[in-house]
């Protein structure tokens, strides 16, 4: 995945604006094919790394809508589903230590909130959801075993927004059972993220477990101001 253990960030604290710019550089998107995966049925199941490396090539339509380049799995079946972070009465998860963080899944097409983290970084606190891999372990979030997470966002017009990398271990989801989950994802943008509202993004996912089990998903949502 070209992800460094220099990009790696502890789960559950949100970066830095500076951690975001030196994440950005030199990063590019890995070219690794997601393994497959059977359809949704709350399994987990055990499965190898694919060997397939090609990707789709970026494109963009009369209308603007930038199709980011995907794992080839990635295109007609994803294997990781994206989400939000949202705490039990309904707000924005925002990084304070100890918050309760649940996973709320995404529609294309969905509004998530720009967060004002505790470090005044603006940011979109996603989450993901997938089965059938090494989860990591939840009780250590600096744990070399926990699954390499790799995030981009891109503008409708294919500008790259922001870039995260880290190491977050997944939980055993409740509800629904069978899949294995981490809703607290902190992607910083530049400045206050007000320019992003007018805009739609498309967010692509890799994930690759300590065994080379990797998983990938894509949505497009759209940007909202805090509070909206």
């Amino acid at each position: 995945m070209g992800i460094g253990d220099g990009a790696m960030r502890l789960a559950g604290a949100p970066p830095t604006r500076a951690s975001l710019l030196l994440t950005v550089a030199g990063l590019l998107w890995s070219s690794s094919g997601c393994s497959s995966d059977p359809q949704w049925n709350g399994t987990a199941t055990t499965e190898s790394s694919s060997s397939d490396t090609t990707s789709s090539s970026q494109s963009t339509t009369a209308e603007g809508t930038f199709t980011p380049p995907l794992p080839a799995d990635c295109e007609t079946k994803p294997t990781a589903i994206f989400g939000r972070c949202e705490l039990p009465d309904g707000g924005d998860c925002t990084g304070i230590p100890d918050e309760t963080r649940t996973f709320v899944e995404l529609k294309d097409g969905d509004p998530v909130r720009i967060v004002i983290g505790p470090q005044s970084a603006s940011m979109f606190v996603l989450g993901l959801r997938t089965s059938g891999m090494y989860p990591g372990d939840p009780d250590n979030p600096a744990s070399k075993e926990n699954p390499d997470v790799s995030i981009e966002l891109h503008d409708d017009h294919g500008e790259l927004v922001a870039i995260y990398t880290g190491r977050p271990a997944f939980e055993k989801s409740d509800d629904p059972p069978g899949f294995l989950q981490t809703p607290g994802l902190f992607v910083v943008v530049e400045g206050s993220g007000a320019e992003l509202v007018e805009k739609k993004l498309s967010a692509v996912a890799e994930v690759v477990d300590r065994d080379g089990v990797s998983k990938c998903g894509h949505i497009m949502f759209q940007p909202a101001m805090p509070g909206k």
